[in-house]
């Protein structure tokens, strides 16, 4: 079974609901993120990204990574005051072709299932007006786009 389809039986249950819904490609999106961020090389350039957060966390303990990265996402939400029900795009940037469309409450929930996929993850508004990205070496970084294209 390939971590695509892994990580998409791991999230059967709230398929079913319809609270992840499936892109079957996340090109467009890595476009917004190119669109809406600089970038360096193939990552967001959170140096000049205004006002970002950026925290490093070791990876060498997946457990302590992981909680490292709940606790983010709920800071990030707490501090930014982003409303939990507002959607929001999932895209890895190799494991996983397909683009994920969650709200932040389901994004919540299903976090860890997502990480457990070893890339660099990036949640993004569906609209660009931020991005949030999780990397397989302890990145964890959230900032507004300083393009408004």
């Amino acid at each position: 079974m390939t971590p695509q389809e892994e990580l998409l039986d791991q999230l059967r249950d709230e398929r079913a609901r319809s609270e992840v819904l499936i892109h079957e490609t996340a090109d467009e999106y890595f476009t917004l993120i190119g669109d809406r961020f600089p970038v360096a090389g193939s990552k967001i350039d959170w140096d000049h990204v205004p006002k970002s957060i950026v925290r490093c966390v070791s990876t060498e303990d997946i457990d302590r990574y992981l909680n490292d990265a709940d606790q983010f996402l709920a800071e990030v939400l707490s501090a930014e005051h982003l409303d939990k029900d507002q959607l929001v795009v999932v895209v890895n940037d190799r494991a996983l072709e397909v683009a994920l469309t969650m709200s932040l409450r389901t994004l919540v929930v299903c976090l860890r299932r997502i990480l457990c996929v070893p890339q660099h993850t990036y949640v993004v508004a569906v609209d660009g007006a931020w991005c949030m990205a999780f990397t397989m070496e302890g990145d964890l970084c959230f900032g507004f786009a300083p393009s408004r294209a």
